[in-house]
């Protein structure tokens, strides 16, 4: 590859490592920066270890515009994976405007930074919530933005429907939006995986964590219904392969669903071995 680097954000938490694993092994340079409040330095020490190759980590916030200008002044950025964000839908609830200021304005001073410093390739994690509880499943990519039910989600939307007005605007942009929900797994080394701080808000690290003992028991799901479940390599593979598939070509913006083949039943996770 060129001296451009693929940038990473929020490449210290559970999503964003594995990405970064991804993207190193793939012969690309990374620069992460990450805040760190829901991530791990551990997380990428490891990815260190298992590629052999150093990561760039700078500790900061997507919502530092100085700080963004700056990096992107340092380093020959070509592409950006954006994960930053907060996730939680019930905290969402209780603070709707946390998650507006880190998931929306956060993604529109990364935006302004990328478009100063001449950087048109963008990658977003977003979440098949965006398809809205009236959506027929199993979910493909070419159903609309449905209702949203609650700020987390509300916030997805909103920079989602942001990107593609820019990208409208401006076709030097090349976005790619990727939904899914419920990410579970780890590589197969077992070395990185998902460990969140606190109680966890998913599933299947709340199930790991009661058979550790660290949580003391299982509370009963409700509905039990089917949800796409992405393995975490495939789906950081596709995290870490979309920059580089849309270099050559055009401006755009595609919707894309990693996992989608992929649905696994709630009671299935809770049984398997």
């Amino acid at each position: 590859m060129s001296d451009d680097h693929p940038r990473d954000r929020w490449g210290a938490g559970y999503i964003g490592s594995h990405a970064v694993l991804e993207v190193l092994q793939a012969g690309h340079r990374v620069v992460v920066l990450d805040n760190l409040c829901n991530g791990s330095l551990l997380a990428l020490h490891r990815v260190e270890a298992l590629t052999g190759q150093a990561v760039t980590f700078v500790q900061g916030d997507v919502r530092d515009r100085a700080l963004l200008d700056a990096l992107f002044a340092k380093h020959a950025i070509s592409s950006v994976v954006h994960f930053a964000g907060l996730k939680a839908v019930g905290e969402s609830i209780d603070k709707p405007l946390a998650y507006y200021e880190s998931n929306v304005y956060g993604t529109l001073v990364l935006c302004q930074a990328m478009a100063a410093a001449g950087v048109y390739r963008l990658v977003f994690s977003s979440s098949a919530t965006v398809y809205g509880v009236e959506a027929p499943v199993p979910y493909v990519e070419t159903l609309p933005r449905g209702t949203t039910s609650n700020p987390y989600v509300s916030s997805k939307a909103m920079v989602e429907t942001m990107l593609e007005d820019l990208q409208a605007a401006d076709p030097r942009w090349s976005m790619v939006l990727l939904r899914y929900f419920n990410p579970i797994g780890a590589h197969p080394s077992g070395v990185i995986g998902e460990d969140p701080q606190g109680i966890p808000n998913n599933l299947m690290p709340y199930i790991s964590q009661v058979a550790v003992g660290r949580q003391a028991e299982l509370e009963a799901v409700a509905g039990g219904g089917k949800r796409h479940s992405p393995v975490k390599t495939c789906q950081s593979r596709g995290h870490s392969r979309h920059p580089h598939s849309r270099r050559e070509r055009a401006g755009g913006h595609e919707n894309r669903q990693p996992g989608a083949s992929r649905r696994h039943h709630d009671l299935s996770l809770r049984h398997a071995d």
